[in-house]
């Protein structure tokens, strides 16, 4: 595993959205899915308002070579569940960067149980 550089970390910490793109079983590129997200202790976390059904929420966690685009840089990544301990944290982080109303979605039962983490390969 790489970490995030310094260099991206900081240009993470200024985009307001992501781009993810993923594989497959039959190794078919999907077209790159754009997702808010948050930056907790140095991750990067994203949520499915929708849930554990949404689709890409569920393509995403059968890749085999995700990909993930911020601010015009490109990286690969391995998408994990976060921590449930940190839900509070996350949600905090959400309604921090996009406002109480907006983040309602995503702060929601539903979408805490569909918490990724991206980590950088």
């Amino acid at each position: 595993m790489n970490p995030w550089t310094s260099d991206e970390t900081s240009r993470i910490a200024t985009a307001p959205a992501l781009s993810l793109a993923t594989e497959d079983e039959n190794g078919t590129s999907g077209d790159p899915v754009p997702l808010g997200f948050v930056t907790v202790g140095g991750d990067i976390c994203i949520r499915a308002y929708r849930g554990a059904q949404s689709r890409w929420y569920r393509t995403a966690r059968r890749s085999r070579r995700p990909r993930v685009e911020i601010e015009g840089m490109e990286r690969a990544v391995t998408v994990e569940t976060a921590e449930p301990g940190r839900a509070e944290e996350i949600d905090a982080a959400y309604r921090s960067k996009y406002g109480s109303a907006d983040s309602g979605p995503v702060t929601s039962r539903v979408a805490r149980a569909a918490t990724l983490k991206l980590v950088p390969r």
